[in-house]
């Protein structure tokens, strides 16, 4: 009874987290798109990029099944080099910033950078949906046994009561399940998205 129990305990989590991966990936691109189309910043063009990059967003979460190493630093650089320009059509300049110690991160599972990943894709789909911000920026840093992950925008401000929609649940989330810390911050002059998380001491890679 308790084997299968944790079998039904393992799949639902496997469920809920495909789930997640589903909404962050596929559902930011969705919004991307539709941010597009109603700012009218983008010919028709640019639509079919947007809509295959939702397509491979629902490839890649289809595809985690398995324990998998990732690099965290060239999923970062991954993820730049994809959405500096969708953000840029969207009104919003990214600055960016991933300190050097990262290239001396130990390795870790691809399900942990994933939702590092899922973190930062939110805070950029939150950013463009509801900010009003024309600059934003990203840092990525190393600081004792912690990663230190913070988005900045200089938008209208997370409200003191902010809506607890299924985004800001799925964060929280991950936050939790990778044993780190995620903080709000709203004010006058924008809003900024802290993510500390432990993943142990870097090491020289060969």
């Amino acid at each position: 009874m308790n084997s299968e129990r944790r079998e039904r305990e393992r799949l639902v989590a496997e469920r809920r987290n495909l789930v997640q991966d589903l909404h962050d990936g596929v559902g930011g691109q969705l919004v991307n798109a539709l941010a597009l189309a109603e700012r009218g910043s983008a010919d028709v063009s640019s639509l079919p990029d947007t809509l295959r990059d939702a397509m491979n967003e629902l490839r890649w979460a289809m595809d985690l099944a398995g324990p998998r190493e990732a690099d965290l630093l060239m999923m970062l650089f991954s993820f730049r080099e994809r959405y500096s320009a969708r953000l840029r059509d969207q009104g919003l300049a990214v600055d960016w910033f991933f300190e050097d110690a990262l290239a001396n991160l130990p390795p870790m599972d691809a399900a942990r950078s994933i939702d590092i990943i899922r973190i930062l894709q939110e805070a950029f789909a939150n950013i463009v949906k509801h900010s009003q911000a024309r600059c934003a920026n990203v840092r990525v840093s190393w600081e004792g046994d912690e990663l230190s992950m913070a988005v900045s925008d200089d938008g209208v401000g997370i409200p003191p009561s902010p809506p607890h929609g299924r985004g800001l649940a799925n964060i929280q989330e991950r936050a939790e399940r990778l044993g780190g810390k995620l903080t709000l911050q709203g004010g006058q002059h924008g809003s900024t998205v802290s993510l500390r998380i432990p993943v142990g001491q870097p090491s020289p890679r060969g």
